[in-house]
């Protein structure tokens, strides 16, 4: 008579379970949103293709580029162990939004009952457009519930003792070669990146156009507009100290700038801002960043790494008397900052939060477990 091995050793030569003694050889399955052919579009946020690309050190990213939204993240929920959910709750401005809201519900209510983690990444206190802002707040709320655990990159969250295991880290910083400060310079503030109306580019040209507190101030804006129209409006509060490119700047245009001009102004003035990669980017070629007393801004000002302001009145004074107010930043203290905070601290803080071994979908050990009872 032969001997047939029992079912689950049969099984166990065939297949690998998270939850039993092979767990450290199977990579978890993680899906990050959102990443769809605008991504990778010129001028676009590298972030979350930073993100995925240290990620894929750790895990298996399951998804590619998609147009198909929420829809594309449940299509591939049995390779999943780990959702990672980026600004969810402007999923509703998206193509379909209004059906994509209730699939989402879907998402979450299934990843509960099955035991696959949801994590999410708080970016903006609250999204930076009033589009559809009273469904975005009841996202907000269903994330709050959902959510295994949350990130961001500012302890300014006004949410951070309301959401469910919040982990924090500030915004990584790229290790570049520190810029020298030059002795002259053909713009006095240098102000770019991506102009969007909740950046306060359009308060800041009102201002400088309605008062003469910044006329012996040389002022550039550069970057791609969000919209012609955009573009229109602030092109009417135009005065002669100010100039205006609406154009991407890559790498090598941007360290030109940056070489050219004396300090980078951020314009921020809306509430929902938390962080931001511009200001990063800034910040790891050493340059003088004046910024607004909010968000991540505040964090580093208290930190001594920037200069903050609290209204654009406040921010001329500062300028008249620069000498006094906006001495150079020491690029020492500036490197060991960057240092603690890499791309590379950044992805070891995601994974040690990520892959604790608790978190090991409960779904894939039910399965186990129906096994071994076989």
């Amino acid at each position: 008579m032969k001997f047939h091995a029992p079912a689950i050793l049969r099984i166990n030569r065939k297949h690998s379970f998270p939850g039993l003694t092979n767990v450290s050889s199977k990579r978890q399955g993680i899906y990050v949103y959102p990443i769809t052919p605008y991504t990778y579009k010129e001028g676009s946020n590298d972030y979350i293709l930073r993100v995925k690309q240290y990620l894929e050190e750790a895990f298996e990213v399951v998804n590619q580029p998609t147009r198909l939204g929420i829809l594309d993240i449940i299509l591939k929920l049995p390779k999943c162990n780990i959702i990672y959910l980026n600004w969810i709750e402007d999923v509703v401005d998206k193509r379909f939004g209004y059906l994509q809201v209730p699939l989402l519900f879907l998402l979450l209510l299934t990843c509960k009952l099955t035991g696959i983690r949801i994590a999410w990444f708080i970016h903006n206190d609250v999204s930076h457009s009033k589009k559809n802002f009273k469904l975005k707040k009841i996202i907000r709320k269903i994330m709050m519930r959902f959510a295994d655990v949350s990130f961001c990159h500012s302890q300014q969250l006004s949410i951070k003792h309301q959401v469910r295991s919040l982990k924090v880290f500030d915004h990584p910083v790229e290790e570049t070669e520190l810029l020298k400060e030059q002795s002259t310079t053909d713009y006095d503030l240098l102000v770019w990146g991506s102009v969007s109306p909740y950046k306060g580019i359009m308060d800041f040209a009102r201002f400088n156009y309605n008062s003469d507190k910044l006329n012996d101030q040389k002022i550039l804006v550069a970057g791609r507009f969000s919209s012609l129209e955009f573009y229109t409006e602030v092109l009417q509060f135009h005065r002669s100290n100010i100039e205006l490119i609406n154009k991407v700047q890559d790498e090598e245009a941007l360290i030109d700038l940056f070489s050219r001009s004396k300090y980078v102004l951020f314009c921020y003035q809306s509430a929902s801002v938390l962080s931001s990669g511009a200001l990063c980017k800034t910040l790891s070629y050493g340059k003088t960043i004046i910024g607004p007393n909010l968000g991540a801004f505040k964090e580093l000002g208290e930190k001594g790494l920037i200069y903050t302001y609290n209204s654009f009145d406040e921010l001329a004074d500062m300028l008249q008397d620069a000498d006094k107010h906006l001495k150079p930043i020491d690029k020492q203290y500036i490197k060991q900052y960057i240092q603690k905070t890499s791309w590379q601290d950044f992805k070891n803080f995601l994974v040690e939060n990520l892959s604790d071994p608790k978190i090991i979908s409960k779904r894939r050990r039910k399965k186990s477990a129906m096994v071994l009872e076989r």
